[in-house]
């Protein structure tokens, strides 16, 4: 029984080999098989920032800023709206803080309409 079984394995792999080796002799017969493959290209490569600059690249020398950044940041503060202090509650003489939200000492409204 297993001498058949043998027999049939080698069949059926002399059956692929052959056909394989017909497939491949049809595709080597065939000349005018071009095979051209394109380049591929990411869609937002035009969008890319620049590469990382090298260890041994040197910085454009001379280059100054005409922006007063102190002058800059003083003038956006005093612009901006105050921020709201956080409530807190004091609980000892030495002034430790605590904050007033998880204490539980304020209310909490559910179903408070906003």
């Amino acid at each position: 029984m297993q001498l058949h079984r043998m027999s049939h394995d080698y069949t059926v792999y002399n059956m692929a080999v052959s056909a394989l080796a017909h497939c491949v002799s049809d595709i080597l017969s065939l000349s005018t098989i071009v095979c051209v493959a394109k380049q591929f290209k990411y869609p937002d490569s035009e969008q890319r920032k620049p590469p990382v600059p090298r260890p041994n690249d040197r910085p454009v020398m001379g280059l100054r800023a005409t922006k007063n950044f102190i002058t800059q940041n003083a003038v956006e503060n005093i612009h901006s709206i105050a921020r709201r202090p956080d409530k807190t509650f004091v609980d000892t003489r030495r002034g430790d803080k605590h904050s007033l939200i998880p204490s539980g000492l304020e209310p909490v409204y559910i179903h408070k309409k906003v």
